[in-house]
């Protein structure tokens, strides 16, 4: 739980860095897991904190089938960000 809550604030670092060019809105898709789990449910909060938080940032937590459906979708750009499990993440 503390690397997901140090990846959550190092993530809002780089959101608030990066900004957004002459005003332009930013969407971010995040890529959580089924709604039945926990990766859903903090993934909704983390979206609404963000959004609300960053300027110019709108970022929306979309339930998928898990850390191997996050990797695949991540690959293929159609997510910007994603929960995913290490050993996953590593062959990512």
């Amino acid at each position: 739980m503390a690397f997901l809550l140090i990846g959550a604030f190092a993530l809002t670092g780089a959101l608030f860095a990066q900004g957004t060019a002459f005003g332009a809105a930013r969407n971010l898709a995040l890529a959580t897991a089924s709604t039945g789990g926990s990766w859903y449910p903090t993934g909704v909060l983390l979206a609404q904190l963000w959004t609300e938080k960053v300027s110019g940032v709108k970022v929306t937590a979309n339930p998928t089938k898990g850390s191997v459906q996050n990797c695949d979708l991540l690959r293929r750009d159609q997510v910007d960000l994603t929960y995913m499990q290490n050993n996953i993440a590593r062959q990512c």
